[in-house]
This record gives structure tokens, C-alpha cells and sequence, in this order.
């Protein structure tokens, strides 16, 4: 009976000991569980940040886009001036040749005239010389 006793025992002790170790166990699971929950909410935080971050960045790309909306539509319409500008002076450029065969014509015409004027002039010296 000594015997059964003291193997009962020692079972006993054995589940105590055993009882111990997972008492033991659960605690630091317990404890590691605490530190992944402290660590998933530290993680939680700087994802917070990251997105108000990320909120702030869409922000200055939408102010970027406009902006750059706005620089484009200003080129357009800079190359439609530039384009008007141009047509303007290929305009000018057609008018100053007109103007200047206008102007040779002229010269041409007063030269003429200055021979016809030289012609009646030269046949009224002759005319007055015969008369004398």
C-alpha cells in the first residue's frame, strides 16, 4: 500500500508540476499576446499617420494637378496667340510687298512722266527754236 501511496504521490506531484509549467506557459503567452497587442496598436498608429500622410499627399497632387491644368491651358492658349501672331505678321510680310510693288509702280510712273515732261519740254525748246 507504501507503494501505491508514494506512486500516487509522485503522480501528484508530477500533475502539480505540470499544472506548474503550463500556469507557467500561459502566463507567458499571456505576456506575448500583451506585446502583440501593444505592437498591432503601435502598428495601428503609424498606419493612422501613413494614411493622413497619404491624405495630405493626394491633396498637393490634386493642388499639382490643377496647377499644372492651369499651365496647360496657358500654353494653349500662348500657342494660339503665338499662331494668331504669326498669321498677323506673314499678313504685314504680304502687305509691305504689295506696298512696295505699289511704291515701284509709283517710281516707274513718275519716271515716266518725267521722260514725257523731258519729251515736251525738249519738243517746246524745238518748237521755239524754229520759231526764231
Amino acid at each position: 500500500m507504501h507503494i501505491i501511496y508514494t506512486h500516487l504521490l509522485k503522480s501528484l506531484k508530477d500533475i502539480e508540476d505540470k499544472e506548474k509549467q503550463i500556469e507557467e506557459h500561459q502566463k507567458k503567452i499571456d505576456e506575448q499576446k500583451k506585446l502583440i497587442n501593444e505592437k498591432q496598436q503601435k502598428i495601428d498608429e503609424q498606419d493612422k499617420i501613413i494614411d493622413e500622410k497619404q491624405q495630405k499627399l493626394d491633396e498637393k497632387d490634386k493642388i499639382i494637378d490643377e496647377k499644372q491644368q492651369k499651365i496647360d491651358e496657358q500654353e494653349k492658349q500662348f500657342d494660339h496667340k503665338k499662331i494668331e501672331v504669326e498669321e498677323k505678321q506673314k499678313l504685314v510680310e504680304e502687305k509691305q510687298k504689295l506696298v512696295d510693288e505699289k511704291q515701284n509702280l509709283i517710281d516707274e510712273i513718275q519716271k515716266e512722266i518725267k521722260n514725257k515732261q523731258d519729251e515736251i519740254d525738249d519738243k517746246k525748246k524745238t518748237i521755239e527754236k524754229k520759231k526764231k
